[in-house]
């Protein structure tokens, strides 16, 4: 009010914070009305309304919307991250499948017979077509079954094959007996490595 005997002007709608009698915080607004008498600030009407809901419902607002505005932040980081996990990702599939491609097509084509068996089961989960020609038996015909179950090899020398695959993880350089389909007995040297792929054990 002295603002305005003053001769300053002032905001018609005050808002003050307030202590009640019983020690409460209060939030009051004053609505003030000024009198002139022959130009001069005579009196004043003021009118006080107890905003304490509305301006605490203010506040929780607000600070709700800080709590949602750093959650939005925190998400829009956890977002960009998984971006970055699912590129890396889909750039690991990427060079997989081409190893994967690249592997097929030097096993496919390779000019020595070859074949990849799953461990322990010790069957036939691919063969090569110079495996097809070798012994005479097509890539269905095999996979799903072990050389033994095939009948294409010697029961005491399959047997010698698995134990050293088993114990040294390897069996090279061995001369072995096989059966073409044609029931022709061969002779041929092979090279057996034990190998992991996506966590399964293959020789």
């Amino acid at each position: 009010m002295q603002q305005t005997f003053r001769g300053e002007p002032i905001d018609p709608f005050v808002e003050y914070k307030v202590k009640t009698k019983d020690g409460r915080a209060a939030y009051a607004e004053l609505h003030s009305t000024i009198h002139y008498q022959e130009g001069v600030p005579d009196s004043a009407l003021v009118v006080a309304h107890d905003v304490t809901g509305r301006k605490l419902a203010d506040i929780a607002l607000r600070g709700a919307n800080l709590i949602l505005q750093e959650q939005s932040e925190e998400l829009e980081v956890q977002t960009e991250e998984l971006k970055l996990q699912t590129e890396e990702l889909m750039a690991a599939n990427q060079r997989l499948a081409e190893s994967e491609n690249k592997y097929a097509l030097l096993f496919g084509k390779s000019a020595v017979a070859s074949a990849l068996t799953r461990m322990p089961e010790k069957t036939f989960v691919d063969v090569n077509e110079a495996f097809e020609k070798l012994l005479g038996y097509s890539r269905k015909e095999l996979i799903g079954k072990t050389s033994l179950e095939a009948g294409i090899v010697r029961p005491e020398e399959y047997a010698v094959t698995v134990v050293q695959v088993e114990q040294k993880g390897q069996h090279h350089n061995a001369e072995k007996h096989f059966r073409t389909k044609s029931g022709e007995e061969i002779i041929a040297l092979i090279n057996v490595d034990s190998l992991e792929i996506r966590g399964e054990k293959f020789a």
